[in-house]
């Protein structure tokens, strides 16, 4: 049946022997084997389609070299349009529509131009396109379903690298010192370079110039030997020191697009400096060196951890100073306009000195007690784990089903009538499919972060007599940081009122343990009775 005459009368049959069919070429870098076609095969299978339906190719064809997922970031496809809109090229031929768009914006322009017959026919390799009403809608669901799955794509790789830093792995960025192990994905000691890396540190704690300690460095052997290329070899720099070290991983802290991790507690990962060896070269470095360093915001301990008993919001971290004294002093204060307490502030000494006599009183664990709550947790989590399971299963089948409704409404809005009750019932039943189909992946992708992220508590309860013992000496001898480490791994949240702590939530095991203890709460009682004082750089 030709549906062109029998059922639509703006459409009309079109010579596409005497078309100008403009060559549009690009590669795709987001499948598993890095391009789904190479630029020669799709020349060759355009050339063989054109001898098939002899039709004309306009040379020099198109090749495009920037992604299609974003839309107005490629000069090659806005050459492709001019040729079209100035009347120089009838019609496009190319791979498969996912070569012209991955975008919705784009994805319509083309649309566009083909309902205005500014473009006259499309040919594929790899799709079939008819001339007509519903080769036209058939070619926008295409275009819609290269950009799901562009989106979808990017919302996994991004999921993928946030698990993986989650757990000590890299994206292989280059870290004079060290090398990325192929396996692991993880940081290691480069047997040829560390030592001398490590020596620059100290020569730079030394205050030696940076001109010198990057000579230094290459007279005891240090260069760069490319993975790709093993001829291309660079050394060491002034201006590659700068950024060198800048950089908090050689103290154990990876950062890695705006987050972070610490590799020093568990992962195996030599440290070469410490700390406080790093904050001080970040010090000396901002007045001795001509290259700028990145200021560094104030860090202040447990942000988002201390409550106001009276409002239940989070209190805000501040220093300020206290009468006449040049000290400055960490403060937690309720920001809350409607809150009725009568102190908006209390002083973070108040809060430290609970904590450490909790830890001190509170945290005495045996291995008793981690037998006795051991296989409680373990069964938690993994009913945890069968739960979620059950969840994503259940929606999976969903899915199934709406994408097999929606494929049939689609193969037979092509043999309906435009104007048709049967064609508005199922064109409005793929846009109801496809709104249900966008809320059940949502879900379908949370339920598994949700499942991905949840871990043996096993692995938590390995360091548990450790933490349980050393906890409260730990946070008294560390800096603002390491208290900040130490207790997040501990509690959830503390409740203040205007003089002290009045309740708080442990993380497991600890909650479980203080509960079957009798414990449910703590009480804040003591008084102040030494100051904890903010540096201007440190707290």
């Amino acid at each position: 049946m030709n549906l062109d005459k029998n059922y639509y009368e703006d459409d009309e049959e079109i010579d596409i022997k005497g078309l100008r069919y403009a060559v549009y070429l690009r590669k795709s870098s987001d499948d598993p084997k890095k391009q789904m076609r190479s630029i020669p095969d799709q020349i060759a299978e355009i050339e063989d389609m054109a001898k098939r339906w002899k039709i004309k190719l306009v040379k020099p064809y198109i090749e495009e070299e920037q992604s299609a997922k974003i839309p107005n970031q490629r000069p090659e496809f806005k050459k492709l349009i001019s040729l079209l809109t100035d009347g120089k090229c009838d019609a496009i031929a190319t791979w498969h529509p996912d070569r012209l768009a991955r975008n919705m914006k784009e994805g319509g322009q083309i649309l566009d131009l083909v309902n205005n017959k500014i473009i006259k026919d499309l040919k594929f390799c790899s799709y079939h396109y008819s001339n007509d009403y519903s080769g036209r809608m058939l070619l926008g669901m295409a275009f819609v379903l290269s950009t799901e799955y562009s989106d979808r794509l990017s919302a996994n790789v991004s999921r993928g690298v946030k698990r993986s830093f989650l757990e000590g792995k890299t994206g292989g960025t280059y870290k004079p010192g060290y090398i990325v192990d192929n396996e692991q994905n993880r940081y290691y000691k480069d047997a040829h370079t560390f030592d001398i890396v490590k020596d620059a540190w100290k020569d730079r704690l030394a205050e030696v110039p940076y001109q010198q300690i990057s000579d230094n460095m290459n007279q005891k052997g240090f260069k760069r030997i490319y993975k790709k290329d093993k001829n291309k070899i660079s050394y060491m720099t002034p201006q590659k020191l700068t950024k060198m070290f800048q950089d908090p991983i050689y103290y154990g802290i990876l950062i890695q697009k705006g987050n972070e991790i610490d590799l020093r507690n568990q992962y195996d990962f030599d440290a070469m400096i410490s700390e406080e060896e790093y904050r001080e070269v970040q010090v000396r470095s901002r007045s001795k060196i001509p290259y700028a360093v990145k200021k560094r915001h104030t860090f202040y301990p447990l942000k988002k951890m201390i409550l106001c008993d009276n409002c239940g919001r989070y209190m805000y971290a501040g220093a300020s100073r206290s009468g006449t004294t040049s000290k400055r002093y960490l403060y937690y204060n309720c920001q809350n306009s409607d809150c009725t307490r009568s102190k908006k502030s209390i002083r973070a000494k108040v809060i430290f000195d609970w904590i450490y006599e909790f830890l001190e009183n509170g945290l005495n664990f045996t291995e008793k007690d981690y037998d006795r709550v051991n296989e409680k947790l373990l069964n938690l989590s993994e009913a945890k784990k069968n739960k979620l399971m059950t969840e994503i299963n259940s929606i999976r089948a969903v899915v199934h089903k709406h994408e097999r409704e929606m494929k049939e409404l689609a193969l037979g809005l092509a043999k309906l009538e435009k104007d048709t009750p049967e064609f508005k019932i199922s064109q409005s039943r793929i846009r109801e499919i496809d709104k249900e189909l966008e809320s059940l992946n949502n879900e379908l992708a949370d339920k598994k972060d949700r499942l991905d992220s949840s871990k043996d508590i096993a692995i938590t309860l390995d360091n548990f007599l450790n933490l349980s013992k050393k906890a409260g000496s730990k946070v008294k001898a560390g800096n603002a940081v390491q208290k900040d480490n130490i207790l997040r791994k501990i509690f959830l949240n503390l409740s203040v009122n205007e003089e002290n702590v009045v309740s708080y939530l442990c993380k497991e095991p600890f909650s479980t343990l203080l509960k079957d203890n009798g414990i449910l709460n703590g009480r804040g009682s003591r008084t102040r009775t030494c100051d904890l004082t903010v540096p201007n750089r440190a707290r």
